[in-house]
């Protein structure tokens, strides 16, 4: 399946509900009062790009005038700020993450060549000329005058609309190289930084939504593929490309390297990457206690941006479409693949639909695999068991996910290691 998105330029208006979670009508500007928390507001889209299915979207306003970042004075954390943003956002719908923007995200956004607020040494900055020179004015329009809207006096510095209650709002940012100080934008358009004891700027709040939901704004129209449990992909991922070359041979257990099948799973129309997990497994047999320094061993010379983990028990049901099984919970039975309870359903003769989930195991075809490998008997999840300090969750040559209650598995050595990693889907189109 492919779905269609815009792909939006920076400062692109979006009207949104965050209690409903859907875009709406009837906005007027009273909603961008300082303090308006609810109802239809006015929010800017910033640093989208091609792949994305979703849309960071920053408020035209402060939900809190005023409020520091830390009362104890050191920028270790936010605390105050944070509190603030969470009481603020209590009634928005929680999958919208709320948060605060970050000062390389106001960087990205206008384009400066060289900061980074993660080293020392950055100075603050205005918008429109990426330096200490002042260019926007009251009768020379900021092209970011969205950014610092609704802030003291600001139309002096090239905003749209001054609120006299706020100098401006904090940025979720520390400064590295000064343990009391924060990075702030500033009412006169600027990327600045503060004592985190400063009472005079506020909270103006960032949330991710999907492109669906605002679907019919504008911008250039962009596609991104759903793909279906078990697609295969052939991806190498020391060099984090998609590749050709692959041989049965790659799909050896213990193969680390080159040109490897991966299968995806749980895919939606909400992500531009996806999951996707190794046909085979890169070690044979391990403890579950040992499967971290394992993995780490395993994928040393993988592009670290993949972030190679094992897939949890909850994903392995969700892909098969179990009705209740939850791993975080209490009592859950094992189940088969293809039944979704104790009850096989596939053979030799009668393949089965997961066969990509426990291939290159040993006589797996008997249990209707595809490719068996005598060398594994299956391999872990991330998932311990709830039942037993002594058990985990993990694959089984017979399609099948186990935890045997009060064996002492973690001892075990009978699973192995199967890496999944996540990749963005413009890497695979």
């Amino acid at each position: 399946d492919v779905k269609k998105y815009k792909v939006y330029t920076n400062g692109t208006e979006i009207y949104y509900n965050p209690e409903t979670g859907k875009k709406c009508t009837g906005y007027t500007e009273a909603n961008s009062t300082t303090g308006i928390k609810s109802g239809c507001m006015k929010w800017y889209v910033f640093n989208d790009k091609k792949g994305n299915a979703t849309v960071n979207v920053i408020l035209d306003h402060n939900t809190t005038s005023t409020v520091v970042y830390n009362s104890t004075g050191y920028n270790n954390e936010m605390e105050a700020v944070a509190d603030v943003l969470k009481t603020d956002t209590r009634k928005w719908k929680s999958d919208l993450n709320p948060r605060l923007i970050e000062a390389n995200e106001i960087a990205k956004i206008t384009g400066h060549p060289t900061f980074d607020a993660s080293k020392g040494n950055q100075e603050a900055f205005f918008f429109d000329s990426n330096n200490q020179t002042h260019t926007a004015s009251s009768t020379n329009k900021s092209n970011y005058a969205w950014l610092f809207d609704y802030t003291d006096d600001c139309t002096v510095y090239g905003c749209n609309k001054a609120d006299s209650s706020t100098y401006g709002y904090w940025t979720s940012t520390r400064k590295v190289d000064n343990s009391t100080y924060a990075w702030l934008v500033v009412w006169d358009g600027s990327l600045g930084n503060s004592n985190v004891t400063n009472g005079n700027f506020g909270v103006r709040p960032v949330i991710t939504i999907p492109k669906s939901v605002i679907k019919d704004g504008t911008g250039s129209e962009e596609k991104i593929e759903v793909y279906a449990n078990g697609t295969e992909i052939y991806y190498n991922p020391e060099t984090g490309k998609k590749c050709t070359g692959y041989t049965e041979a790659n799909s050896k257990t213990g193969k680390k390297s080159g040109c490897m099948k991966w299968y995806v799973f749980n895919d939606d129309d909400k992500s531009s990457t996806v999951n996707v997990i190794l046909d085979h497994n890169t070690t044979a047999s391990v403890t579950w206690n040992s499967t971290a320094n394992a993995l780490k061993s395993n994928t040393s010379n993988w592009k670290s941006d993949l972030n190679p983990r094992l897939i949890t028990a909850n994903e392995i049901a969700k892909i098969t479409g179990h009705p209740t099984f939850d791993s975080t919970q209490s009592g859950q039975d094992d189940f088969y693949f293809d039944s979704n309870n104790q009850t096989p359903k596939a053979n030799a003769s009668n393949k089965s639909k997961y066969a990509w989930l426990f291939d290159y195991t040993i006589e797996c075809t008997s249990y209707g695999c595809n490719k068996a490998d005598s060398s594994t008997w299956g391999y872990w999840t991330s998932s311990p068991g709830k039942d037993n300090t002594f058990s985990a969750w993990h694959v089984l040559r017979n399609g099948f996910l186990n935890d045997i209650i009060g064996g002492n598995y973690v001892t075990y050595t009978g699973g192995g290691v199967r890496p999944v990693i996540t990749i963005s889907k413009s890497n695979i189109s």
